[in-house]
């Protein structure tokens, strides 16, 4: 009998240890699953910023192309020199374009060029010209034009007269801050 009471007592040694060995298995995978929780939690966060930070990004390119198409619409301070030759070289069918006057307008925060300048040519050519000028891909305002001919002695012994456009016109200008981010 008492070896059956030995037996039954290393049953319930064997019984108990290995209950507490379940209890402690238990315990760590409840322990590891909840670090695991927290651990896809914070990869659900990191995968959900990255995606934000792409879009982002993605929209801040769009909205960077969009200003440089619509920074290039205005004159920069860098570029009044060469939009000035350019306006001189427009001249259509033989036309010559003179500026005769620059000078700045308008406020710090919408800066304007005024320029006055003058188109000689046969009267289609001149014409022509003025339709380049305000229609150029700029923000180009015609706030005069006045159109005489002129009586020259060569051009009548020619069999052509000679036409003469004076134009005042009004270009928008990128404000000083918009310069400097549009040229980086």
């Amino acid at each position: 009998m008492k070896r059956d009471f030995t037996r039954f007592g290393l049953a319930i040694a064997l019984f108990l240890g290995s209950l507490i060995a379940l209890f402690a298995l238990y315990a760590t995978i409840t322990n590891e699953s909840a670090h695991l929780t927290t651990l896809l939690a914070q990869s659900s966060a990191t995968a959900s910023a990255v995606t934000r930070t792409t879009s982002l990004r993605n929209a801040l390119s769009k909205v960077s192309a969009e200003a440089m198409a619509v920074n290039s619409y205005f004159v920069s301070s860098d570029g009044v020199v060469a939009f000035i030759d350019s306006m001189e070289a427009s001249g259509v069918g033989g036309a010559d374009v003179t500026v005769n006057a620059v000078s700045t307008g308008g406020t710090a925060s919408s800066p304007t060029l005024l320029i006055t300048l003058s188109v000689a040519g046969q009267f289609d050519a001149v014409m022509r010209t003025a339709g380049v000028l305000e229609n150029a891909p700029s923000d180009v305002t015609v706030t005069s034009l006045s159109l005489s001919k002129t009586d020259s002695a060569s051009k009548q012994a020619a069999g052509s007269g000679a036409w003469l456009a004076n134009m005042n016109l009004i270009v928008g200008a990128l404000p000083a801050a918009a310069t400097s981010t549009a040229s980086s």
